[in-house]
């Protein structure tokens, strides 16, 4: 049975937490320290830690160190003090994951939810790496300079990550194909992968294709319609010229991001939606 180290030391969150992982069907353990975290990851290496930032006795990034190197272990990092700088450091040590409190119930819900598959997944991935390596291939694109060489290493770093990426870089340099990469590499790679060009959608139909519509939400909408988000559920959304996307429409945009919820256009029922934003 997969296994889930909770690290909380507020009682009340620790025990929801744990609760929500059981209903999963996961085994479950918690911690109120970083002392008493690093004694049961000596014992079992978990599939999945859930990790304050702000621990009485240190900060909860020093559990890296505790993991064995090559473990595959997701680690999960919660804060009530987030900031931009924290949440950068906290990637590029490795976590896949960065979670602002208040927490959000749909987003532990399909952090917890994909625990079961993460260890198969991970080693599939290892694999796919490796005869790609061997090929002088890395996912679909070619190229072995020191300049690509770098492209792959960053690549390599963010797709195990569940963090949403910015790609930048000059018209025709291959972002959609850098895109396609980081989700053929992570552990979403058995999910969807939607590329969507924000410039050539008329301004009138942004919210429409975005977000869906219900039947007779505006003239002409004879049925009901799923926009990208609800079609790329469990998968990847690469939004190619995002800038060019109405402002209103990124306002909403940023509020899927935030709760990972939207409503249709002529409907008030919201929507849960489990997708991976590439810009």
């Amino acid at each position: 049975m997969p296994y889930v180290l909770i690290v909380e030391d507020d009682a009340d969150t620790r025990t929801m937490l744990a609760t929500l992982a059981r209903t999963q069907q996961l085994a479950c353990d918690t911690a109120a320290t970083l002392e008493e975290a690093r004694t049961l990851v000596s014992t079992h290496t978990p599939d999945l830690v859930l990790c304050d930032l702000v621990l009485p006795d240190g900060n909860g990034m020093d559990l890296f160190d505790a993991l064995p190197k090559r473990a595959h272990c997701e680690i999960v990092l919660t804060t009530g003090h987030a900031s931009l700088e924290t949440a950068i450091d906290a990637l590029r040590r490795g976590a896949t994951d960065y979670l602002v409190k208040p927490l959000n119930m749909q987003r532990l819900n399909s952090i917890f939810a994909r625990v079961p598959r993460t260890t198969a997944l991970h080693e599939e991935i290892a694999e796919l790496r490796s005869e790609l390596q061997r090929l002088g291939r890395f996912g679909r694109m070619l190229g072995s300079s020191p300049a690509m060489q770098a492209v792959y290493d960053a690549i390599g770093r963010v797709a195990r990550t569940e963090a949403s990426v910015l790609l930048t870089g000059e018209s025709g340099t291959g972002k959609e194909l850098a895109a396609q990469t980081i989700h053929d590499l992570s552990l979403r790679r058995r999910g969807p992968f939607l590329a969507i060009n924000c410039g050539a959608i008329a301004a009138n139909l942004v919210e429409s294709e975005m977000f869906g519509h219900d039947r007779g939400s505006f003239t002409g909408a004879e049925r009901q319609h799923k926009g990208f988000f609800e079609r790329a559920d469990g998968g990847t959304l690469f939004l190619d010229e995002i800038t060019e996307m109405p402002l209103e429409s990124q306002v909403k945009l940023l509020r899927v991001l935030e709760t990972g919820r939207l409503t249709r256009l002529g409907s008030t029922r919201e929507i849960d939606v489990d997708v991976r934003i590439v810009a």
